[in-house]
């Protein structure tokens, strides 16, 4: 039975090669991608996401913590506005969500 970082490189091999191929139909040139450009873009992600994993873990250490929280992962995507703003809508979104079901509960 695989482990679980195999089963995470196969989940975003095909993830990667999902996303290749609905983009590379939206083109508007035939563009197709190829078997080993989907695995070297994998193999690229793979390689941002344990660089990533190392950063927040750094930034969790560095406030003294041993738990990585979402303050942590905002820092990663501080450098880009677009998905720093997209990360913060999308948290907006999830606190306004958590805080109607509270009050639907209480």
């Amino acid at each position: 039975m695989p482990d679980i970082e195999e089963q995470l490189q196969s989940a975003l091999w095909l993830s990667v090669g999902r996303i290749a191929d609905e983009r590379s139909i939206d083109s508007e040139g035939s563009v197709s991608v190829s078997a080993d450009f989907i695995a070297s873009l994998t193999s690229y992600v793979w390689m941002q996401l344990q660089n990533m994993t190392l950063d927040v873990e750094h930034f969790a250490a560095h406030r003294s913590s041993q738990v990585v929280e979402t303050v942590d992962v905002m820092l990663c995507a501080r450098k880009n506005t677009e998905l720093l703003n997209e990360m913060q809508r999308l948290l907006a979104e999830q606190q306004a969500a958590a805080e109607k079901e509270a009050r639907r509960v209480a």
